[in-house]
């Protein structure tokens, strides 16, 4: 039997957004292929697990909480080996311009198109990178996690 590398979904958006307590509507994107990536922190610590998956003996198991996180089962939405892969991502937040810069890999990436394939709005992906109303220019550095076999 594989070992699972479990990615959790949030079911709902999280305190102090301007959606806090709402449906994200995680699970219908990714089983309808509208979701293709998460996107995380702590770039190291993921490329080490998702390389795990590449070398056999691992499945990517993507979850979420059935009902209050830490205090419900786990769901899970999606269980693959196929597709899965990473890329370094910086995400750059000018406050003076109201204005986001993506690059992942090599390639900078319209925000737009980063969001959608996030699951999220252009305005619900820039209040869960940064923050709601921040106040500062803010730099992100992560890793975009790919469930299906589309890259940037």
């Amino acid at each position: 039997m594989d070992k699972k590398v479990i990615v959790l979904m949030s079911r709902t958006f999280p305190l102090g957004s301007s959606r806090a307590g709402e449906e994200t509507g995680f699970k219908a994107s990714i089983s309808d292929g509208r979701k293709i990536h998460t996107i995380r922190d702590n770039f190291a610590v993921w490329a080490n697990k998702l390389d795990a998956i590449k070398k056999g003996g691992h499945v990517l198991s993507l979850r979420q909480w059935a009902g209050r996180p830490y205090n419900s089962p786990q769901v899970e939405i999606l269980r693959t080996k196929e597709g899965v892969g990473y890329q370094s991502t910086m995400i750059r937040y000018d406050h003076k311009n109201n204005f986001i810069v993506a690059k992942v890999g090599d390639a900078f990436v319209p925000i737009n198109t980063l969001a959608k394939n996030d699951g999220l709005s252009v305005e619900d992906f820039k209040e869960w990178i940064f923050g709601k109303n921040p106040q500062e220019s803010k730099l992100f550095k992560g890793i975009v996690i790919h469930f299906t076999p589309f890259r940037y």
